[in-house]
Parts: C-alpha cells; structure tokens; sequence
C-alpha cells in the first residue's frame, strides 16, 4: 500500500510539473505533452533549415551560432517541411535523440521557433546562451485562434524613430503578434513620404518653431517631428517579414487631416471658415468630398504606397468625422442633391466608396474604423476595426462585417492602469489582468471575428524622449503579452495561471530583452503603528523614498505610519516598475468654489459646473486664449490648505492650455499678488494664509484649438 501511495505521489508531481512547465509558454500552446528526459543542446549543435524556410537560418544565428548543415542526417536541430499543417501552424518535438520543428509555411515555421526560444534559458534573446543546455523533452502541436493578431502604432502624434519600430517588430514577434497596423497620418503630422508631393513631408512632417504646423501635446517652443523614406519603409517591410509580421498602412481620411489641409488648404472645403474661436487658425479637419482633384491626389498616395506595403491591406480610416464641414460647403451640397442624399453622413460613404474603388485597382481591400460602417454601406469585403465599445462591436458583427475586436477599454494600451498612472482614462482603467479579463462569449456572431489588436495612441508620448523605451515599454508590456494569449490560444488560462507564466518565465526572457516592462503594485497597510508593504513573488526589490528624495532598498527598514502622507513605494526588477504607491492616498479638498472667466463658457447653460464640482469632469470655453484672457476661482469661505495645483488643459495631456502665463493668489483681506509662472499650462504653490481666490492669466496666445479646458485645482 505504501509503495502504492508514493508511486501516486510521484505521478501526481509530474502532472503538477508538466502543467506548470507547460503554462510558463506565452502564449499558452494548444497541445503540450511533456515527455521524460531531455535533449542536451551543444556548442557544435548543427541546425537543417529547408529551404522553403532559409531565411530563419540568418535568423536564428542573430541569437544562437548554430553551424548551418545541409546534411539532414547529421543535424540534430531540423526545421522541416509538412504540407498537411495549416497556415501558422507548426509542431515541435524534442527527444533525446534530436529537435524537429514542422510547418507549411515560413510564418510556421517561425511561430516553432518562438515556442523553441521559450525552451531555452532566457540569454538566447540578447544572443548569449551559454552551452551545453538541456532541453525538455516535448511534444507541442500548435496554431492560433485568429489569424489577425495586432499591434497599432500611431507614429503620427509624437514621431517614433525608424530603428525604435524596429525594436517594436522585435518584440511583438516574440510572443507570435503578427500584424503591426502603422498609423501614418494624423491632424498632428504626415509622417510617410509621398514621391510625388514631397513637400508632403517636407512642410508636415513637423510642428512648432517655424515650421507651418502648430505645436500640440508639450514641445511648444521647438520645431520637432520627423518622417519616413520610403527607402526606410521598404527596409522595414523587408524585417518585418523576416520575423513573420505584416505592416498595414493607414492613411487617415477623410477626418483626422488637419495637418495635410494646413499645407494644402484646396484639400478642404469651399467656403471660409469662422476662425474667431481659434485666433484665426483654420483648424478644419475633413477632406472636400465632392473635388475631383481629391481623388487624383488620394490616388496618387495610394500607388505609391502599395508598391512599399505588400498586406493585402489598406486602412483608410473613416473615423470621428465631424460633417458640419460638409453642410457649409455649396460643391458637398450640389453632390448630395446629385445623389439623392437625405443626411450628410452619406457623403461619408461616399468618399468611402470612391476610395475603395481606387484600392481596388491596385489590387487592395479598404480597411476602416467602426464609424465608417455605421449605416452598411460599404462593401462586406470591407474589414473594419471595431475600437469604440463592445456594443458597437457588435453592432459591426452583426451586420456582417469581418472584424478586428479592440474596444478600448481592454485594448487601448495609452489608458490609464491605474488611477494614478499616467495615461487616458476615456475608456476606464485597463492593467494586465483586465485585459486577459475580456469575455469572448460576450461577441455576437463570433464567426465574423478576424482577430484581435491592441492600440498605442501617441499623444502623451511627446514630452518623453521617444529615442528612450522606457514610458512606451511601460504601457505595452506585459498587456501585449494578455493580448497575444488572447488571440493564440483557446486554451484561456485564469489570471494566477497567466501570472505564474509571467514571473517564473517571461519576466526573465523581458529583462534578457531589456524591456521596461509594468509591474503590478505594492500593496501598502499600517499594523502596530508602522506600515507594511506586500509585493508580488516576482522577483522584483522593494524601494522606499520620501517626496523628491532617492530611491532606498527597503530591506528590514520599519517606517512609521505617521511618514504615511510623504512616502512612496514602488518595486523595481530590472528595467521593469512597478507604479509608486504611497504610504496614504492623498485625500483632495472639495471646498465649494465659483469659476468665471475672460473667456464665455463653451456650454451656456452649463457653464464651468462641470469643473466646479470636483468630479473628474472638466469644463471648456467657447474659444482659445489671447493675452490678457484670465480664469478665477472663488472660494466660498477662505480656504486653509497645505498645497493647491491647478492645470490649465487636459489635466494627463498638453493641450487646450495657457501656453504661457501667471498664477495669482488673493489671501483673505489682501490684494492680488503674483505666485509663480505657468510650467506647460499648470501651477503649485503652498498657501501662507488663507485663501479667497485664485487667477490664473494668459500671457499669449495659447495653442491653436478652439477652446481652453478649465479643471477644478487640486487642494491638500
């Protein structure tokens, strides 16, 4: 009975070991069946590629100096062909007696070899693997849940340097994210070269300074942006391939094109615009639907960019169009009277119909956002990008559209992850266990469901270096790897599962990968008078700083809860943080307070209430600033506080701010005196008395929107 139990015993480990060998893939494969033994991998190990795969041998010897044979019976790792796998697809079997990846494709073949890295000690990514090494003995056979599994990266906003993408395409196809949808244009800037307009690039590839775009988003007094050869593009279609990635193009229209209207204002529409609101700054943002000399121009971007992208692929956008453009114009007017049109939204389907008939003359299908569908028009050949709600998702599902899932609450990865972290919040708090969170059960008509694709929307980007990884990486990883479990695999394991994954394995393949990658929070209570701080098993140390001092290794420090309101904890393995967490969140103040201002409310009936009652909401004006425009905050009874921060323009985004300007105070019985200077748009000061109001005024011109966002201060 005895010798019973422990053979049971035994058995039980090795279920509970194969298991969780098998979940420390990422992501997670469809079949595992681990196996006894091992494979010991020498310096001298030679490697047979077919040679419908070879370019995976110059590959593979970026990260392990395998010698190349061409003698299958002497290599002990072959990369072989099987015609009876599906596209994608590949088996990888490792015993005692060899390595053999099988595929039918390169892509294939290259998803094996990702799995094979993930055998191996975590220095095969930064080409360091030491010999000999043991590889378990396993039987894998594998293919995705979709074959769109994506990654959007907005180059337009903040300019993003031509080997940084490269790095990017790295990374996503480690964990098998195979297609990288590059946003190109935008109202902030034409980032591609187009041959035949090259002042296209030339007069909008930068803003500020002397250059004809105006600054957005922080960079105010500097002339900064940057573009793409085409050159550069065919370099980068060329090494996305090699590592089974497809870049598909967008050029966003007819919204989203202010930049292009900026140098090219015959793009727009025909009548004069009102720019009182925007201290006369035509800010119009939609092509002219009805010109005949659109299309021809259009057309011209169109083939000149299908001869750089190869995907099958061309987005088009169709997104936030804001028609009122088009009721002004007599040309769009005489167009929907020609048409028979009843609501200016068809003009929208129109254009979109005219551009699809251009893609399909050089052999491409139009990709576009949700919104371009919303009245079925365009054709069922039409893939669309469903990015606004899981409603609208399946609103575009079941209208029979073929579908990239990606509403932002789970896929956005420019929001928030937690509600102190930089980021947007538009869409809701969204870390790495939420998105692995998402329910597919919840899609209707799930057979129109393509694949799935994660966003980085750059605006918050440009006050960080781009050169430098780190605030891109933080917001990427590890939810990308959420998202590439997510569309890979069925088998969805639980967040512990995935976690485990995580931290035995995939954090140490980051760091060999010099990822700056998020780590989840510490956690923070006070028992006995001190505060105790927990942090995940992870492999990470726990720091310590008081406000605006060093980081100190906590080690056996005790801190007193009474440091609870000026200590912050974060954790830091690596490249990798954690979020700071402080010893007490702060607690703001919510005196009740009176807003007026120079400048009319953009709302009438509403007026700054919004802003007034501390909600998280803001409050816009009806137009921007010009010098001299002021904004006052009134208290209801003087006001005794520790600090006051107040943030003209979106409060996590530069824009719709005081470009310059100063913040004033009137203590209780004084009269006004000047605090301090604004710093892109904001001020903080610690009161000496007690406060009646606050004033914050415009020295110049702010930037070239139509309005100002007015936040209620932030008072401790």
């Amino acid at each position: 009975m005895k010798m019973l139990k422990k053979i049971f015993f035994v058995f039980l480990s090795t279920i509970a070991f194969q298991s969780a060998v098998a979940s420390n893939f990422i992501p997670q494969p469809e079949q595992v069946n681990w196996l006894k033994g091992s494979f010991t991998l020498g310096k001298d190990a030679l490697l047979y590629v077919d040679g419908n795969f070879s370019e995976l041998s110059e590959y593979i010897a970026r990260y392990v100096p395998f010698k190349n044979s061409t003698d299958l019976s002497l290599a002990s790792i072959r990369i072989l062909r099987d015609a009876s796998l599906k596209e994608e697809a590949y088996s990888l079997n490792v015993s005692k007696e060899g390595i053999v990846l099988l595929a039918s494709s390169y892509s294939g073949a290259f998803n094996a070899v990702q799995t094979f890295f993930q055998m191996l000690p975590a220095k095969v990514y930064c080409g360091e693997l030491t010999f000999p090494c043991d590889v378990k003995c396993v039987e894998i056979n594998d293919s995705p849940r979709f074959g769109y599994r994506g990654f959007l990266l907005d180059v337009a906003r903040t300019f993003i340097p031509f080997e940084r993408i490269k790095n990017l395409v790295d990374l996503m196809s480690y964990i098998k994210v195979n297609k990288l949808h590059l946003h190109l244009t935008d109202d902030e800037a034409w980032r591609v070269e187009i041959k035949s307009h090259p002042d296209f690039v030339q007069r909008a590839a930068f803003r500020g300074g002397d250059s004809e775009l105006a600054p957005i988003y922080g960079k105010f007094d500097e002339k900064w942006g940057g573009y793409y050869t085409q050159e550069q593009l065919i370099e980068l279609v060329k090494y996305a391939s090699q590592r089974n990635v497809e870049i598909i193009p967008e050029i966003d229209m007819p919204g989203h094109s202010k930049a292009l209207g900026t140098i090219h204002p015959e793009i727009r529409c025909n009548f004069k615009p009102d720019c009182s609101r925007s201290n006369g700054t035509d800010i119009r943002k939609l092509w002219c639907v009805s010109k005949p000399s659109n299309y021809l121009l259009i057309e011209d971007i169109i083939r000149e960019l299908t001869a750089i992208f190869p995907s099958s692929y061309f987005h088009i956008g169709g997104d936030e169009v804001v028609a009122e453009d088009w009721t002004l114009c007599p040309d769009c007017q005489k167009t929907m009277r020609k048409n028979s049109y009843h609501s200016v939204r068809e003009l929208e389907d129109y254009f979109i119909a005219r551009v699809s008939d251009i893609l399909k003359k050089y052999n491409r299908k139009p990709c576009v956002w949700n919104e371009a569908v919303a009245r079925q028009k365009p054709e069922k050949t039409c893939l669309v990008y469903s990015w606004q709600t899981l409603s609208k998702t399946n609103d575009v599902l079941l209208d029979g559209y073929q579908t990239i899932v990606m509403p932002g609450q789970f896929f956005y990865f420019d929001q928030k992850q937690s509600s102190t972290e930089l980021g947007h919040k538009w869409a809701g708090i969204s870390d790495v266990k939420n998105v692995l969170s998402f329910d597919f059960s919840k899609l209707k008509n799930p057979s129109n469901v393509c694949g799935l694709e994660c966003a980085f929307w750059s605006e918050l980007y440009v006050d960080f270096n781009p050169e430098k990884p780190d605030y891109q990486e933080y917001m990427l990883f590890p939810r990308m790897c959420a998202l590439s479990e997510l569309a890979w695999t069925t088998n969805k394991r639980s967040w512990d599962e995935f976690k485990h994954a995580l931290y035995v394995s995939h954090y140490d393949r980051m760091d060999a990968q010099k990822v700056h990658y998020r780590l989840q929070p510490p956690c923070v209570n006070s028992v006995d008078g001190k505060l105790n701080v927990t942090c995940e098993d992870d492999g990470s140390k726990l720091y310590y700083r008081y406000d605006n001092t060093p980081w100190i290794p906590v080690n056996d420090v005790k801190i007193s809860s009474l440091d609870a309101d000026n200590v912050v904890f974060r954790t830091i393995r690596g490249n990798a943080t954690s979020p700071e967490i402080r010893g007490k969140a702060l607690v703001y103040k919510t005196p009740k307070i009176k807003i007026t201002s120079s400048m009319p409310p953009l709302d009438k009936d509403k007026g700054f209430s919004s802003a007034e009652n501390y909600n998280g909401g803001f409050s816009k004006t009806y137009r921007a600033a010009r010098a001299g425009d002021w904004v006052e905050y009134s208290f209801e009874s003087p006001l005794v506080c520790r600090s006051i921060s107040l943030q003209t323009g979106h409060d996590h985004l530069r824009r719709c701010l005081f470009l310059k300007g100063r913040f004033q105070v009137k203590y209780q019985g004084k009269p006004w005196r000047d605090v301090c200077s604004l710093i892109q748009g904001a001020a903080f000061f610690n009161p000496q008395y007690p406060v009646e109001a606050l004033r914050v005024i415009s020295d110049s011109e702010s930037d070239k929107e139509d309005n100002i966002v007015i936040n209620a201060p932030k008072i401790l």
